[in-house]
């Protein structure tokens, strides 16, 4: 809040908000212009809109005939509109000049961040989930999903003052370099919402070795064709009349390498 060019007289601020702390208009009393101290602008701003809650204000800062406050809203939830000087009652320093207010954001007040938002991966698509949805009931939404089966979900609060939290996605049993999720802000609001989705970690490339036509009695299998040096993981996935069932957790990596032995070669896997 800035007055310019003021001798004296008394000025009055109007406050309006409609944010999450509630809606509020009001004047505040007159205040005195060469004894309006930063305690008592805050004093009477707190009187005049008490859903205000505590108003902080610094100043006056005085430089030649201009005079600026800096308030802060401390408690108030959400933005609250730029102040209105009513300067009807403040006298020009001389005939010469006129009073002159100017009011100036320095922050915008925001609110925590509420609401909801989906997740799609492929052609499927989560219900609505809630801004803070715990790590439990997102791997449970997304392994309902057609497109999915077993994941594992981590979430950690970046900031838990605003709503803003990470959540980390592993497939653990999926195959292959999947395409990433994506999440849509649904009915996400407040806090400058929005949200975004990266890839940590690629997928590597996968391929299905060996056939239902095996038969049932089939139970080992030597792979060929792999490229010396190069680190290979195993997956077992069951399958029979029905379709292909749930692919086991990944084996420990194993390098195929020429003249190795068995026991560093060798990968074993199953499923019930």
């Amino acid at each position: 809040v800035t007055i310019k060019d003021a001798n004296g007289g008394s000025f009055r601020l109007r406050v309006r908000a409609t944010a999450l702390g509630g809606s509020l208009e009001a004047v505040t009393e007159p205040l005195a212009f060469n004894e309006t101290t930063g305690a008592a602008m805050a004093r009477a701003l707190e009187t005049a809109a008490p859903a205000l809650g505590n108003v902080t204000v610094s100043g006056p800062r005085i430089r030649n005939t201009t005079y600026t406050w800096t308030v802060t809203f401390a408690d108030y939830v959400g933005p609250v509109d730029p102040l209105v000087v009513m300067a009807n009652d403040l006298r020009d320093i001389s005939p010469a000049s006129t009073v002159q207010t100017s009011v100036s954001r320095v922050t915008v007040g925001t609110e925590p961040l509420r609401g909801s938002f989906t997740v799609k991966f492929q052609n499927t698509e989560t219900p609505a989930l809630p801004f803070n949805v715990s790590a439990e009931e997102l791997a449970r939404a997304l392994m309902n999903l057609d497109s999915l089966d077993l994941v594992d979900v981590q979430r950690a609060a970046v900031d838990a003052s605003t709503g803003t939290y990470r959540w980390t996605v592993s497939f653990t049993n999926a195959m292959g370099d999947l395409p990433s999720l994506y999440a849509t802000p649904g009915r996400l609001t407040g806090g400058g919402a929005s949200i975004t989705t990266r890839t940590l970690v690629p997928g590597t490339p996968a391929m299905l070795v060996g056939a239902s036509e095996l038969g049932a009695h089939v139970r080992n299998l030597t792979v060929e064709g792999l490229a010396t040096d190069t680190l290979y993981a195993f997956k077992v996935v069951p399958i029979n009349a029905v379709g292909r069932g749930m692919p086991t957790a990944a084996t420990a990596t194993v390098a195929a390498r020429v003249g190795a032995s068995a026991a560093q070669t060798t990968a074993t896997g199953g499923t019930t």
